[in-house]
């Protein structure tokens, strides 16, 4: 065959380090490049493909050296010789002939009904393959094998599946039980609901998940029940109902029946509970009361208004005051106390001629004030006086003075006095 000229239509992309490339512009899988076909490019490398997979990209047998990676590189493809491809794969053939596999099934002198097998690298030996084997290696299909294999006889099968359950004894919990089948449970065994000796099956949904029924073995008290598992959790038993009750009775959470009255009756069949509160005589206004969802609403139906329900829930005294609107802040020396009806009262402590700013303002006015002067060594011929001078919203001036037996006035001491004020 000729040889084919080199393929040069397109650009390549290569990244050094990497096996990956792409090309622009190219059509490789058309073009039939195969692996072994080589890249030839201007700066001297030639680079082996080692797979081509799309139209215009591949991979390398060995990543990319950095001499040679670059972008919208022009493409040139050599493609390898036929005879080269033969030799190799002629090659690869002769390497798979020489493990010895060939030698070893050649060396087996064949029988009837015998199959060849491997015992080992490069040796085999003969095995049995019945009329029987091989009718269930021609099914095409897991249903037809099925079907070569028959029904499976009683003693094959796991002893839960087993014709009778007799064998298959739960005597610690029934909550082991979580296969599918068929068991015997002691009337000992934990959560047996029936407290005898019962018959249970299991029936799994999935590998957690399942149903269990039991039915007691006492013709004279038989009872049956029925649990869900959910991820190995146990819900509670529920009874079934096997009898057959007579008039006026009512089937009871352990499958018994009980008698029920006319009243009874005529309170279950009320079609939702506003009915049944009539029924019991319960008035239209208690009715509301009873249908509130929260006690929120139970107070609105009272008639309690939205303010005082929240004075209502608060769980002090000191709550209830701050819900009012009142506010205290201080001590004895100096603070404030603001009241439910927007009144405030202010005091504080101070000395000579003095300004004593509030703690917080009197949004209108001051209503009236006081104060009263301690002196650390009062004299029985001094008279002492405090008077406000400039009386304003956020504060008060003071002066402070001293009448000398009922003469000369001079400027008050250092003394201290307390002081106070009213306003809204």
């Amino acid at each position: 065959m000729a040889i084919r000229p080199d393929y040069t239509t397109g650009t390549i992309t290569l990244t050094s380090g990497n096996i990956n490339f792409t090309t622009s512009g190219a059509a490789l899988q058309t073009a039939d490049i195969q692996p072994g076909d080589t890249i030839h490019l201007a700066s001297g490398y030639t680079l082996v493909i080692a797979s081509v997979t799309g139209q215009n990209s591949g991979t390398l047998a060995y990543p990319c050296p950095a001499g040679a990676a670059g972008t919208s590189l022009p493409l040139r493809i050599r493609y390898q010789p036929d005879g080269s491809r033969y030799a190799a794969a002629a090659r690869t053939l002769i390497d798979m002939l020489g493990t010895g596999n060939i030698e070893a099934l050649a060396g087996l002198t064949s029988a009837a009904n015998k199959l060849p097998y491997f015992t080992g690298a490069g040796t085999a030996a003969l095995t049995d393959l019945t009329a029987f084997a091989r009718t269930l290696l021609a099914g095409t299909s897991a249903s037809a094998a099925y079907a070569t294999l028959g029904e499976i006889p009683d003693e094959q099968l796991p002893q839960r599946l087993k014709e009778t359950s007799a064998g298959n004894l739960i005597s610690d919990d029934c909550n082991n039980a979580v296969k599918f089948g068929s068991y015997t449970v002691s009337s000992t065994a934990a959560n047996n609901p029936s407290g005898q000796w019962s018959t249970m099956l299991v029936l799994p949904q999935t590998v957690a998940d399942g149903v269990q029924v039991l039915f007691t073995r006492q013709s004279a008290n038989f009872k049956a029940y029925y649990r869900v598992f959910t991820g190995g959790s146990f819900k509670t038993w529920c009874p079934i109902l096997l009898g057959t009750g007579t008039a006026n009775q009512l089937f009871l959470g352990d499958a018994s029946f009980a008698s029920i009255s006319d009243f009874g009756k005529s309170l279950i069949d009320d079609a939702d509970a506003s009915a049944a509160l009539s029924t019991l005589g319960v008035s239209s206004f208690a009715k509301s009361l009873l249908d509130d969802a929260d006690a929120s609403a139970a107070l609105s139906t009272l008639g309690v208004s939205t303010f005082a329900k929240t004075i209502l829930d608060d769980t002090s005294g000191a709550a209830m005051w701050a819900t009012m609107g009142g506010e205290f802040s201080g001590n004895h020396l100096s603070g404030y106390l603001k009241r439910p009806d927007g009144t405030i009262r202010v005091w504080g402590q101070a000395s000579g001629d003095v300004t004593t700013p509030f703690p917080v303002a009197m949004p209108t006015a001051v209503t009236s004030h006081g104060a009263t002067l301690f002196a650390a060594n009062p004299l029985p011929e001094y008279l002492y006086s405090v008077s406000a001078s400039v009386v304003a919203n956020t504060g008060i001036t003071w002066r402070t003075r001293v009448a000398i037996n009922g003469g000369s006035v001079v400027v008050g001491s250092d003394d201290p006095f307390k002081w106070w004020a009213e306003g809204y």
